[in-house]
């Protein structure tokens, strides 16, 4: 079986799908790796085949040129309740603002070289990150199945189905799908209609467990695939000092790269954190 593997060009979410990936060519399958060209260097440290696909990471440039400006619209928590109860003109400006500046960023530089990819090199299978929802739209333009494939609990679908509830509510005149208006348009581009299946694939695998799993709206139709959670976070060399007996007790601080990697540095005052634990 040919498979792609297809995610932004965001590291961290690259390597949570590596043991997979790894996982289907040890059981023989052949795996490409798809991302924008900044992803390389991760890809190939990890061992398997890349193929770029797109231009740069625009997304990068804008949050290194928005770093810090005021006057830009402050982000709302999906994740609290009170977010869902906002007035309708207020929730869905901020659903438009997150289709505009993050999924339609970061897809539309990569959609055209992906569709070009798939319908070339044909795989019957493509595996795509959350955020990628051009993914969906190249396996349907070339014939393949999909699934998402998850590095967290599945806020992206619960987000979704909230969403078309309050929509639902409204009267049609000022009913908005902004998310929908916009992956409608992108998938006509090469023949493939919309549906929520684009958004929420044709089945969607899961490393959290049942117990931890978040309640989804019943009419998305998501199907999860349980997968065993395998860490992996590219090579690392253990220092020298970490190996000698501790003087006293060690804390161990961990933020994530993505910070470091879009912007240079932490976004929260460093110094302060580690005075405080010291």
């Amino acid at each position: 079986m040919r498979v792609v593997v297809a995610t932004i060009a965001e590291r961290s979410h690259f390597l949570a799908v590596v043991p997979l990936a790894w996982a289907l060519r040890s059981a023989g399958h052949e795996v490409v790796v798809a991302s924008q060209p900044e992803l390389a260097g991760a890809v190939s440290a990890a061992g398997l085949p890349f193929a770029p696909v797109g231009r740069g990471d625009v997304l990068a440039r804008v949050l290194r040129r928005l770093r810090g400006r005021s006057g830009t619209m402050e982000a709302v928590d999906w994740h609290d309740a009170r977010t869902w109860e906002l007035p309708w003109s207020e929730l869905s400006t901020h659903m438009r603002h997150m289709v505009t500046f993050w999924w339609r960023m970061v897809n539309e530089p990569m959609v055209g070289d992906l569709v070009d990819l798939c319908r070339t090199w044909k795989p019957d299978l493509v595996v795509w990150d959350p955020i990628t929802l051009c993914a969906p739209v190249a396996a349907r333009a070339c014939g393949a199945a999909h699934v998402r494939f998850l590095w967290g609990v599945d806020t992206f679908a619960r987000m979704r189905g909230s969403y078309l509830g309050r929509m639902e509510e409204q009267v049609p005149e000022v009913r908005e799908d902004p998310l929908g208006e916009w992956l409608s348009g992108l998938a006509a581009r090469y023949g493939v209609e919309f549906d929520e299946e684009l958004v929420v694939g044709q089945a969607t695998i899961d490393q959290v467990p049942d117990v931890l799993r978040i309640p989804v709206d019943d009419r998305l139709g998501v199907r999860y695939l349980g997968m065993r959670f395998v860490p992996y976070n590219g090579r690392a060399v253990v220092p020298d000092w970490l190996r000698r007996p501790a003087e006293g007790r060690r804390l161990c601080l961990t933020l994530g790269t993505s910070a470091t990697d879009r912007f240079g540095g932490y976004t929260l005052p460093l110094g302060e954190v580690l005075e405080a634990l010291g």
